[in-house]
């Protein structure tokens, strides 16, 4: 039986019903457009993905053709110096990477314009040291030199060439490559502060009072001059542009290849003298190669260019001049590797020949060096034995007082007649012409 309470019911539920239908519907719609958006999304960041791992692989691919180089160049002004350090790095590579017939290296127009940007050649590079020395320029670049570029660009001038070797081989040439880099570089280096050797020091002489032997003291002081700031700038960041990180000795050390320390110190303090020891390490640098030899040869040359120096009075003219004859020799300097010979051919001026060096000394060793020297020590079996001592660095205070040598020497005149004539005495640079191919064997 219906009543009017059932049909109520009725009712009201379709008036629900009615109601409810078009917003199951929005939901369902909503629903369907989200779920269309999810799986857009997850398609989204699916392609996202596979087209970062294309780009990574490619990079990789681009990577593997890469080589970074460190190299040195000088020039009239910057651009022509980098240029210069470009050259090299193309040389290095195409000769290391690169198997080809032609004799495209030959042509110096085509070599400038392989080391370039615009090439694609060289990638990047970044100058990471730039010193001035009379008008001339001096760089420090690290390259990233692009070998399959570098291929691309030789087939394009008509010559035949190819990327030489498979992996292994790339690997192994990667690690020649590196070698190579780092000795040549170091050469360079060592070239250019040879350039900068005989700017680099200053003279004066100080003349006491004559006696009544008709003799007077006499003391030569030998100061580094504000070339020495350039030189030890280029020393300090070459040698930290060269160095091995921690993780490239470990990976050398992990494939049976021995890496090279190097310390670093700088001597400033008089207690080093006092104490007899040795100034503390200051910084290790690590490197494929020894260059303990290259070094010493290196100081020789500054000690023969700090003592190319010209005396003048009333009398004449009288250079101090190198000499490998021991046997006539007026004076010697000791160096770590020896003695140095020089010739002193004046009659009434001499440089005393027993004990003439006031010099500061360093501990046991017998060989001299200038007061705030660099000092390099060069280890052997695990121990730093070999030592370097280099003026390279500027005294701290801007005051040339004992930054130097010292020497000592002595005037003595005939007689009274010959003193009376004696007005003046002057020190200067010498004129005195000096290789150093004499003194650096650069390979």
């Amino acid at each position: 039986m219906v009543t009017k309470n059932s049909i109520r019911k009725i009712a009201v539920f379709f008036m629900i019903l009615l109601v409810s239908l078009p917003f199951a519907n929005i939901c369902a719609h909503s629903y369907r457009s989200n779920s269309q958006s999810l799986r857009c999304a997850l398609d989204y960041t699916k392609d996202l993905r596979e087209k970062e791992k294309k780009e990574k692989n490619k990079d990789k691919q681009k990577n593997e053709g890469d080589v970074t180089l460190t190299v040195m160049g000088d020039g009239e002004n910057k651009e022509q110096a980098i240029q210069v350090a470009l050259r090299s790095a193309i040389e290095q590579a195409f000769g290391v990477f690169v198997s080809s017939h032609s004799e495209i290296l030959n042509d110096e127009l085509v070599k400038d314009e392989i080391a370039t940007i615009a090439s694609g050649n060289i990638k990047e590079f970044k100058c990471l040291s730039e010193n001035y020395v009379e008008g001339k320029c001096f760089v420090t670049v690290q390259a990233i030199v692009s070998t399959n570029n570098l291929i691309s660009y030789t087939k394009s001038k008509g010559a035949s060439a190819e990327l030489a070797g498979a992996t292994f081989a790339m690997n192994l040439r990667m690690l020649e490559l590196n070698k190579r880099n780092e000795a040549l570089a170091m050469q360079h280096l060592v070239r250019q502060l040879a350039e900068i050797a005989p700017i680099m020091f200053d003279y004066e002489i100080k003349i006491g009072e004559f006696n009544a032997g008709l003799g007077c003291p006499l003391e030569i002081c030998i100061n580094v001059n504000e070339n020495a700031k350039i030189a030890y700038k280029m020393l300090t960041e070459t040698l930290e542009a060269l160095s091995l990180k921690e993780v490239e000795v470990s990976d050398l050390k992990k494939i049976g290849i021995t890496t090279h320390k190097m310390s670093f110190s700088t001597y400033f303090d008089d207690k080093w003298v006092a104490s007899n020891t040795r100034p503390p390490h200051e910084i290790i640098y690590h490197f494929r190669h020894p260059y303990h030899k290259l070094f010493h040869e290196l100081c020789n040359w500054f000690v023969a260019c700090s003592m190319n120096f010209k005396l003048t009075d009333d009398f004449g003219s009288y250079s101090v001049k190198y000499t490998t004859d021991y046997k006539n020799k007026d004076f010697v300097l000791p160096t770590p590797i020896g003695s140095m010979y020089f010739d002193f051919d004046c009659n009434h001026i001499s440089i005393n020949v027993n004990g003439p060096l006031k010099l500061e000394r360093y501990g046991h060793h017998a060989h001299t060096f200038f007061k705030n020297s660099v000092f390099l020590y060069f280890a052997h079996d695990g121990y730093f034995q070999d030592e370097v001592a280099l003026p390279f660095h500027y005294y701290k205070n801007g005051s040339s007082n004992n930054s130097g040598r010292r020497l000592k020497a002595s005037i003595r005149m005939r007689n009274i007649e010959e003193l009376s004539t004696l007005t003046k005495i002057q020190i200067e640079r010498g004129q005195e012409i000096l290789k150093v191919s004499d003194f650096i064997k650069f390979q």
